[in-house]
């Protein structure tokens, strides 16, 4: 139980778990803070709904044995969204980012499709 009660402490305090603030999309509950430097419109609004898409799914499956792989590519993809590189390797820096957060169960095969969904697709 303790062990149980440390990690969500960890969680909560790691990923800011009370909310989601999206820059120019508004709020969505269950994760940290994102920031969308896409270059122009069409691709901030493909980001944005993504990862809106993927926060809903932690939020709406808080039992699914996929939510830390899925907590972990949101952390990736905020942190990949960062660096004006392709979209390529926003997709690896998402995929290596989400793997190195080793407090998180990740799946890594589910990590590499959700990171490629968002920035390839």
């Amino acid at each position: 139980m303790f062990k149980q009660i440390s990690l969500l402490s960890l969680l909560v305090v790691g990923l800011n778990a009370d909310n989601i603030n999206m820059q120019n999309t508004g709020t969505i509950t269950n994760y940290g803070t994102v920031n969308n430097i896409q270059n122009n419109d069409s691709e901030k609004a493909k980001f944005d709904s993504k990862i809106v898409k993927l926060a809903q799914s932690v939020g709406s499956n808080p039992n699914s044995d996929d939510r830390d792989t899925f907590i972990g590519v949101l952390e990736g993809a905020k942190n990949a969204n960062q660096y004006n590189i392709s979209a390529k390797e926003k997709s690896e820096k998402c995929i290596e980012h989400s793997v190195g957060l080793n407090f998180l169960k990740i799946n890594v095969k589910l990590a590499r499709h959700e990171c490629e969904k968002i920035f390839l697709n």
